[in-house]
Parts: C-alpha cells; sequence; structure tokens
C-alpha cells in the first residue's frame, strides 16, 4: 500500500502526471491493469506515471489497495559464467542475501562468448590492473586467487556439467568447486579430465556426468536459459533479474538489497 498524501500531481496539457515515491514493478503493472495510463517514467527518486485526469480516483485507488503477498521465497534468476571473476564473488554474495532475504536464486549458465573468436591482445599491465581489481573485490569475502588470471575460455561444457549436477542435487557444491577451481587455483579446465576430477571430489558420478554432457540431452537447457536472458536485456555476468529489473556489477550487494526493497521482497525473521 503506497501512501496517497505522498503523490505530487502536476497538470499536463492533456491529463496529469502523478510523482510516487519509487514504486516495484507489481505495483505499477496493478495501476496499469486499474487506469489508462498514457506514460510511466522511471525518475532517479520517484516514478512519474500519467493518466487521464477523471481517472485520479481510480489511480488512487490502485496505489492503496493492496498487493497479493509474492509466493516465497520469491525466484532470482542470477545469470553467470565462469569467465568472470564477478561470478566467482557471487558464490559467497548470493548466499549471504538468502540468509538475510525471503530469496533463492535460480543459477543460469550464460555463456559470454558463444561464438569463439581470438581476443583483441592486451597488454600485461591492462590484465594485471583487471585482475587486481576482481582480487579487491573478492578476497575480502574469502576468496582465494590464483597468481595470475586464468584466460579467456568457451565454458559450454562447464555448463552442461554444472545441469547435470543440479539434476544430481549438488548444483552449488559442483558450482562453487569450478569457479574455485578455476580462479583460486588456475586449473585448467578447458581439459574435460580435470572438470570430472572436481565433479568427483564433491562427490558426482564423473563417468555419467561425462555421458550427459556429450549426450547433447542437456543443450535446451542452455538454450532456454540464453532465450530468457536475451528476453530480459542481459548483456553481461553476473547480472540478476528483480521484479523485472536487471541488476548488474562488480559489486552488487547494495544495488539488489534496494531492489528487494522495491520489488516488497522481506528480510527473513
Amino acid at each position: 500500500m503506497v501512501d496517497v498524501g505522498k503523490v505530487q500531481y502536476r497538470k499536463l496539457e492533456r491529463g496529469i502526471e502523478a510523482r510516487c515515491p519509487r514504486l516495484p514493478a507489481e505495483r505499477v503493472l496493478a495501476i496499469r491493469m486499474a487506469v489508462a495510463c498514457t506514460g510511466v517514467s522511471e525518475l532517479e527518486q520517484c516514478t512519474a506515471i500519467r493518466f487521464p485526469e477523471e481517472q485520479k480516483d481510480k489511480f488512487e485507488a490502485a496505489l492503496k489497495h493492496p498487493l497479493p503477498d509474492p509466493p516465497l521465497p520469491v525466484q532470482i534468476p542470477l545469470y553467470y559464467d565462469f569467465n568472470s571473476p564477478y561470478g566467482y564473488a557471487a558464490t559467497v554474495i548470493a548466499p549471504r542475501l538468502e540468509q538475510a532475504y525471503q530469496v533463492r536464486f535460480d543459477w543460469r549458465g550464460f555463456e559470454l562468448f558463444p561464438e569463439w573468436r581470438s581476443f583483441p591482445s592486451r597488454s600485461p599491465e591492462e590484465v594485471r590492473k583487471g585482475f587486481e581489481a576482481a582480487k579487491a573485490v573478492g578476497e575480502p569475502l574469502g576468496l582465494p586467487f590464483a597468481t595470475e588470471r586464468p584466460p579467456f575460455m568457451r565454458t559450454r561444457l562447464l555448463h552442461l556439467a554444472c545441469e547435470y549436477a543440479r539434476l544430481a542435487g549438488r548444483f552449488h557444491l559442483f558450482n562453487q568447486a569450478l569457479f574455485r577451481a578455476l580462479w583460486g587455483q588456475r586449473r585448467d579446465l578447458t581439459d574435460f579430465n580435470n572438470v570430472k576430477q572436481v565433479a568427483y571430489e564433491v562427490g558426482l558420478d564423473a563417468l555419467a556426468l561425462e555421458d550427459a554432457v556429450l549426450s547433447g540431452r542437456l543443450d535446451g537447457l542452455l538454450s532456454e536459459h540464453r532465450r530468457t536472458a536475451e528476453k530480459s536485456g542481459v548483456f553481461g555476468v553476473p547480472t540478476f533479474i528483480v521484479g523485472g529489473q536487471r541488476v548488474w556489477g562488480r559489486e552488487p550487494y547494495d544495488d539488489l538489497v534496494e531492489a528487494f526493497s522495491q520489488a516488497g521482497i522481506p528480510k527473513r525473521a
């Protein structure tokens, strides 16, 4: 429910504009269903909604009407790739948020380089600075880092292996172990024998994993992840989708907390 007293109205040439404290996507949708809106804008500190003046009463009723509680915990899509050290950081950030808020993160593999190409050469200094920036985010979270950044790689097989681990009930253990092997130990995960070794270390059947990955029967899952990612406008990783809003960045914790507030997602008791 929104306090109608905090709404500021401005008369337009056609209709009126109501400026409200930032509204979650669910509230905006409810207003759109009740009122013939002519425009909605998300401003820095508020949501601006334009509509015919004669619909002001309907607008205020939609503001005051309680929204149905979302099913808890709320599922938050999290698109990630092993090429990003900030995906490595998300293996710590996401569980902390799950402990604090009524959310569960749905990890979805999003290969940054689905079609391999040669990368422009970067100077050793550029590589070093980028890696140091990643370590500055990850090390305070307790994540170990190898002395050098791992090279860019195709990650499709890693994501397929993670889908097998999900079906086997060990997704998070395996996903975290792969990130740690790559970024913390700089193990060569382009060698699938090393991927199988990580699987064995977390209690997965490495041979069954290999068969599932190479058989093609998991390919559709990755294709669906990519389809939903592109529909949501995902362009980098990790990206979180909260109430239709994209949250992306190196240190997303505070932005996610703000997005949870806007979406009406409560803290855990």
